[in-house]
């Protein structure tokens, strides 16, 4: 077991900056109408995040927001050395993104670990950038609050089981370190809750969940094979249920994919099962189908509130859940 000032002395080296640099697009009015050149404006920041260093040949995981929509990407090492990093690969749902660069420079690579070895009111570092590069390499102290804490991407709806922590974390540490006392990553700071009254909520993905996606980033430069149902969902428990007259559930708000709009699904529906699992809890239909594959079919228990039809079964075959953003998909 290491010291806190050992294991931030460990991880330091390790923990980068990375900035987001984007076009700024000009308009021009001509006639009384703005026209955008697709080769006009300039390129600026538009934001700055932290990564990690996990292989000595320049390979580096961070936050996907941390490079949303990036037209050029640098990374500033905590020496001050800069590089320009290409994107290998992204996913929006997990918020990981894995960035590439090259330099005949000795980097040290960060020492994963086990997030599963963590307990509640272990001591755990934040290391990262807060506000950017003006306060890199900052480190703050905490301890872990709790474990599998189930937070939603509320751009995705897609729903991870993350460590929290009153390590402080702020803009900029997003894609930094959760470090161990054994001086190992066991989670990439990904979020706080921002508001009056709440302070010390933080929350960092698993470095368990973390390994097996930054894998098929490198690989793919997407997560392969991961199966979704192609639809937007509101999960619904008993007590909202009852206040709203409908069935308790996944509530269907959007059909995505054309697997689902040629399923005979509907808007409105309520999902109550998927195959013989019942709906349960936010999470049954993302723990399900972490054991399917695209092209698999399943059935779909269905309430239909508009016809006052239940029971009914739909037959909906699985769509890819890649995670590319949509600004990079062609």
């Amino acid at each position: 077991m290491l010291t806190s000032q050992e294991a931030a002395q460990k991880l330091i080296p390790s923990v980068v900056c990375v900035q987001n640099y984007q076009i700024n697009q000009q308009s021009i009015f001509f006639g009384g109408q703005e026209y955008t050149p697709s080769d006009s404006g300039d390129v600026s920041p538009a934001g700055e995040g932290s990564g990690i260093i996990f292989s000595k040949d320049g390979y580096i995981v961070t936050n996907q927001h941390v490079i949303n929509g990036a037209t050029n990407i640098k990374v500033v090492t905590y020496d001050g050395m800069s590089y320009e990093a290409q994107l290998i690969g992204e996913d929006t749902q997990t918020d990981l993104a894995v960035l590439k660069i090259e330099t005949e420079d000795e980097l040290t690579p960060a020492e994963f670990g086990s997030s599963e070895d963590l307990q509640v009111t272990d001591t755990v570092l934040a290391i990262g950038n807060p506000g950017g590069i003006q306060f890199n390499s900052s480190v703050t102290v905490g301890y872990v609050s709790a474990l599998n804490r189930q937070i939603t991407n509320s751009d995705t709806g897609f729903t991870l089981e993350c460590i929290q922590t009153d390590a402080a974390i702020n803009p900029g540490n997003s894609g930094g370190a959760l470090v161990d006392l054994k001086g190992h990553v066991v989670g990439i700071n990904s979020s706080k809750i921002v508001a009056t009254g709440y302070e010390g909520l933080g929350f960092a993905i698993p470095s368990d969940t973390v390994q097996p996606i930054v894998s098929d980033l490198i690989q793919y430069g997407y997560v392969k094979d991961r199966a979704a149902l192609g639809i937007s969902v509101q999960y619904v428990d008993r007590m909202l249920a009852m206040w709203n007259g409908v069935t308790p559930g996944c509530y269907v708000y959007d059909l995505i994919t054309d697997n689902a709009k040629s399923s005979g699904l509907q808007k409105g529906d309520v999902i109550v099962a998927i195959d013989d699992t019942s709906i349960t809890s936010e999470t049954t239909v993302s723990s399900y189908l972490a054991g399917k594959k695209p092209g698999e079919t399943v059935t779909l228990t269905v309430d239909r509130a508009l016809t006052g039809e239940s029971g009914l079964e739909i037959q909906l075959v699985l769509s890819e859940n890649s995670g590319v953003s949509v600004s990079r998909q062609e």
